[in-house]
C-alpha cells in the first residue's frame, strides 16, 4: 500500500507538472506575440545588429521592424544580413559604423544628434537615433539595438513656425 500511495503521488505530481509546463508555455507564447506585435507596430524604426560584419566591414542587421524597412523602401529580406553600407551613402554608413564599433567596444549607449541622411531612394530625412548594447551574462556586448525616430516633418514644421515668427516680427 505504501508503494501504491507513492506511485499515485508521483502520477499526480507528473500530471500537475505537465499542466504547469503547458500553462507556462502558453503564457510565454502570448507574451512573445505581444512583444513582437508591439515592436512591429511602433512608428519608430527598430533594428538589431550582430557583431558579424559584411564585406564592407559594416555590422549586419539581424532584425528590423516594419517601420525601418518602409523607411528604406526595402523588404526585411533585402536588409537582414546587410549593413549600413547597403542603406546609406558611404560617409553616413561609415559614421554609423564608427558609433556601432564604439558601442561594441565600450558597452555604453549612444544618443546621436539630429542627423540628415539620404535614404537609399534619394530622400533626405532628419533622424535621431539611440543605440544600446545587448550584453550576455558575462557583460560581453553581443548585439546592438537601435531605435531611430524620423524628425523630418517636425523639423519642417519648426522651420515654418520660425519663418512665420520672423515675418510677423519684421512687419
Amino acid at each position: 500500500t505504501e508503494r501504491k500511495q507513492m506511485e499515485e503521488e508521483l502520477r499526480n505530481y507528473s500530471e500537475n507538472l505537465a499542466e504547469m509546463v503547458l500553462k507556462k508555455t502558453n503564457e510565454l507564447a502570448i507574451s512573445e506575440r505581444l512583444l513582437q506585435t508591439t515592436i512591429e507596430n511602433v512608428p519608430d524604426h527598430v533594428y538589431v545588429k550582430s557583431r558579424e560584419r559584411d564585406s564592407d566591414k559594416g555590422f549586419k542587421f539581424i532584425y528590423v521592424n516594419d517601420s525601418y524597412s518602409k523607411f528604406h523602401n526595402k523588404t526585411k529580406k533585402q536588409i537582414i544580413g546587410k549593413s549600413n553600407y547597403s542603406l546609406y551613402q558611404k560617409d553616413q554608413a561609415s559614421s554609423f559604423t564608427k558609433e556601432d564599433t564604439k558601442i561594441f567596444n565600450e558597452g555604453k549607449s549612444i544618443l546621436s544628434p539630429d542627423t540628415e541622411v539620404t535614404t537609399s531612394n534619394g530622400d533626405i530625412r532628419v533622424i535621431q537615433t539611440i543605440k544600446a548594447p545587448i550584453k550576455d551574462k558575462t557583460g560581453f556586448v553581443t548585439h546592438i539595438i537601435g531605435i531611430t525616430r524620423d524628425l523630418t516633418e517636425r523639423k519642417r514644421l519648426e522651420k515654418m513656425k520660425d519663418q512665420f515668427i520672423s515675418a510677423v516680427t519684421h512687419e
